[in-house]
């Protein structure tokens, strides 16, 4: 399936304004958004597993004309010792050192033997871990460990290769994300879940999205609850899964918020032992209305791209954001 966001909202289907049409080699997209939209991303997969993110800009002089991928980026991650690894990106055309790219390494976690961690190499400065990056026409990195941090996170250990073009076309960024798992010791099935989403705060009759995710080796499938219960799909409420080895992610979206979605919302992982993990307290908030019209203009307005070079073998609605964390939206 395709996954198609606008900001941060998911625009999955033709329930909310979204229809899909593949001819030949070309995807053409019909997106329904609010007038005043700036911008919407695109998140696909290529099947090398690296998950890629366009954000496409709506206001853009040439946003009704035809595009083409501008880059296409090969993964690779290479443990060349239980202490090291190396990732690097090899692009065609080949990246060129002058121009606004970055590589970034992360690295998701399970220090504690519970929950899942996710830290920045670049940013966060941590005296266990040592980076190294390179810039030429590949991009080029290579992360050392302590002995001590190996063996704290020696049976759960990912590292996420990360790639950023920034362009000034209408794509105005690209990023490209690949996972590995270099755990030292590997147990099978065991995964975690990962919450780095800010505590949403609806307004009455808005759209917006619970996302529910699990990082590890053959995570199960996993759902959204509210209260403990099962949430039904009905008018206006969508639910969204896919499933990797390493990733399991699902999503609700409610198109409308109303008081029914009130509540506290979980993760639960369907494997053997079932899992839940506590997510968010879902308070309604009232829209503010000023001579019983509403202040905010959702005027419609419909926009057609059509992506000549975006080849969607698997696409998955939310994946990168539990890959992609928050700090990359621009």
């Amino acid at each position: 399936m395709h996954g198609i966001s606008l900001f941060s909202h998911p625009v999955n289907d033709s329930t909310f304004g979204t229809s899909i049409t593949g001819v030949k080699y070309s995807t053409f997209y019909t997106i329904t958004v609010p007038s005043s939209s700036e911008s919407l991303f695109l998140t696909s997969s290529t099947p090398e597993n690296v998950v890629v993110r366009y954000e496409i800009d709506l206001k853009s002089d040439d946003a009704d004309l035809n595009f083409s991928d501008p880059q296409n980026c090969y993964a690779a991650i290479i443990e060349a010792t239980s202490t090291s690894a190396d990732a690097y990106y090899r692009c065609t055309p080949e990246l060129d050192s002058n121009n606004y790219w970055y590589q970034d390494l992360g690295l998701y976690a399970k220090p504690d033997g519970e929950g899942v961690q996710y830290k920045y190499l670049q940013r966060e400065y941590n005296p266990e871990v040592n980076v190294t990056f390179e810039r030429n026409s590949t991009a080029n990195a290579t992360v050392n460990f302590s002995n001590e941090f190996v063996e704290k996170t020696k049976t759960f250990l990912f590292l996420s290769n990360i790639l950023t073009i920034n362009t000034n076309h209408m794509i105005q960024s690209i990023i490209y994300n690949y996972l590995k798992d270099i755990s030292p010791m590997k147990r099978d099935q065991d995964y975690g879940f990962i919450d780095h989403h800010p505590n949403p705060e609806p307004l009455e009759g808005e759209l917006f999205t619970i996302y529910c995710e699990a990082i590890g080796r053959n995570p199960p499938h996993v759902k959204v609850e509210r209260n403990g219960m099962k949430i039904i799909v009905g008018e206006g409420v969508s639910i969204r899964s896919s499933r990797t080895n390493e990733v399991s992610i699902s999503s609700v979206t409610f198109l409308h918020a109303t008081k029914n979605v009130e509540g506290n919302y979980s993760c639960v992982g369907e494997g053997e032992v079932r899992k839940v993990f506590p997510l968010h307290q879902i308070e309604l908030k009232p829209k503010i209305r000023l001579d019983t019209q509403l202040i905010e203009n959702v005027t419609d307005t419909v926009r057609i791209l059509r992506s000549k070079g975006i080849v969607c073998h698997t696409a998955y609605l939310m994946i990168p954001y539990i890959m992609i964390p928050y700090e990359f939206i621009l």
